[in-house]
């Protein structure tokens, strides 16, 4: 049965890429609670992007259910997913995927133009959605109107993945999924980062899937969650890659 406290099950979810016979995921259960802020990590080629993008509707998995708010997502049409995708899911990519030619405030809003739904919650905050991607930078400490002025492609690593981070916070989605989103930064301003970015999900009550091979993070978080151990495709794939080897998994 459906649990109502929850923000993402999966069930029995099998996933491989057309080019290949080999299962890349082969999850039977997991479930993550509204609110509830997840550390994912696993080896190199253990299935986490993939992963990322079943949850967000871009990848079909050939068996299995994914259900994020009580909405089968696996039984949807692409433009269903879409569509539920730019209303409940923030995304952080790993490289920022920021516009080059709109402004900051432009980048942040750009969430809102796909989303009524979003927009209307960002409206619920401020006044207007310029004034609401304002409040969250200025949580985020980026509010120094030089830098605002500035076109994106201008600003520091750092400064870009808090453009960023803001476009994914905007409209308060119920679950923020984050893609390696620290690996370009030094070890000083991931931590201040990450505390940022957990205030502000806790705020509106957002639930985190955060996928980092840097195991230093994960005590900031509710939960972790080794997709190897998770994964029988990837316990499978080891146990052959020992047989193939000569060894013993004994």
């Amino acid at each position: 049965m459906p649990n109502s406290d929850a923000l993402l099950e999966i069930e029995g979810l099998r996933f491989r890429w057309p080019s290949t016979r080999q299962d890349v995921l082969d999850i039977p259960a997991l479930s993550i609670d509204r609110g509830e802020r997840v550390f994912i990590k696993g080896q190199s080629g253990s299935g986490k992007t993939s992963l990322l993008g079943l949850i967000g509707g871009i990848n079909q998995p050939q068996s299995g259910r994914i259900s994020i708010l009580g909405n089968t997502i696996t039984q949807f049409s692409q433009s269903q997913k879409d569509q539920f995708r730019a209303d409940h899911i923030g995304y952080i990519f790993q490289l920022f995927n920021l516009i080059p030619y709109l402004s900051v405030i432009e980048n942040i809003t750009l969430a809102c133009r796909f989303s009524r739904l979003r927009a209307e919650r960002a409206l619920q905050k401020s006044d207007s959605l310029d004034q609401e991607a304002l409040r969250l930078l200025q949580h985020l400490q980026m509010d120094n109107p030089d830098l605002l002025a500035k076109p994106v492609r201008e600003l520091s690593v750092g400064q870009q993945q808090r453009v960023a981070t803001a476009r994914a916070l905007m409209g308060a989605p119920e679950l923020i999924i984050a893609d390696e989103p620290t690996s370009a930064l030094d070890t000083d301003t991931r931590e201040h980062f990450l505390q940022l970015l957990l205030r502000e999900c806790r705020n509106s009550n957002s639930g985190v899937l955060f996928v980092s091979h840097d195991s230093g993070l994960e005590n900031a978080f509710d939960r972790s969650i080794h997709l190897n151990a998770l994964n029988h495709a990837a316990s499978s794939n080891a146990l052959a890659d020992d047989a193939a080897a000569g060894d013993s998994p004994c």
